[in-house]
């Protein structure tokens, strides 16, 4: 796990990267992870312990769509409440900053054709707003091809579709700052086993190299 994911991370230019078996596995861990961060207690009894840890996931009305499932459903299995901002069809920095309270854990952005697209705020602004309010961001990128935008504008966890991104078999993708990955990798021993990919399914994802390391040059031109 570890060395597959610090060979994407340098690849795509970001701090760490972690293999999982779908996408939507990779938001259910994501969500988790922001929640347990490093209690251990709460990583093995996530839905049956009382939990004092803020646990609520900011994101755009218009983003909790089904995209197969419901966003908010792989939020609840990673222990984590959804809190809509704004409107079905607005969403605004101002919006989603007045949505955040104590128990905000994280803000979400969910980047799809399933979507609201008018008159919701950037990626980028929800990462200032996630800046402002020292939280994390996850942007939820799995039918995108763009491997590094998304971590370059800011977002802590940023997650693909093995399948979709880099045209793999079925598996996940989720990159981003090292601290936080981390805390995915960690949910291994939580409800991360329950997701657990096969081993071909991590090799398959291993086969998009190709597209992971032009992504990875193209941003190094980009940068340079």
């Amino acid at each position: 796990m570890d060395k597959t994911g610090a060979y994407i991370a340098k690849l795509l230019n970001a701090e760490d990267a972690v293999v999982v078996s779908c996408a939507s596995a990779g938001i259910a861990q994501s969500v988790a992870a922001v929640i347990v961060r490093d209690n251990a207690n709460l990583l093995v009894n996530l839905h049956s312990a009382p939990v004092n840890e803020p646990r609520e996931i900011v994101l755009p009305r218009g983003h909790n769509v089904n995209f197969g499932a419901p966003v908010d459903t792989m939020v609840a299995l990673g222990g984590g409440k959804v809190v809509e901002a704004g409107y079905a069809n607005e969403c605004s920095p101002q919006q989603l900053a007045a949505s955040i309270t104590p128990q905000t854990a994280a803000i979400l952005y969910v980047k799809s054709h399933h979507c609201v697209q008018k008159s919701m705020l950037s990626v980028e602004q929800a990462a200032e707003v996630a800046r402002r309010h020292n939280l994390p961001l996850i942007v939820d990128a799995a039918a995108e091809e763009d491997l590094t935008s998304y971590y370059q504008m800011g977002a802590d966890l940023v997650i693909y579709s093995g399948a979709k991104a880099i045209e793999g078999p079925t598996s996940g993708l989720v990159i981003g700052r090292k601290q936080y990955v981390a805390w995915v990798k960690q949910q291994s021993g939580g409800i991360g086993r329950a997701m657990k990919g096969r081993q071909r399914g991590h090799s398959g994802a291993d086969a998009g190299d190709r597209k992971l390391s032009d992504a990875g040059k193209n941003q190094r031109r980009a940068d340079g």
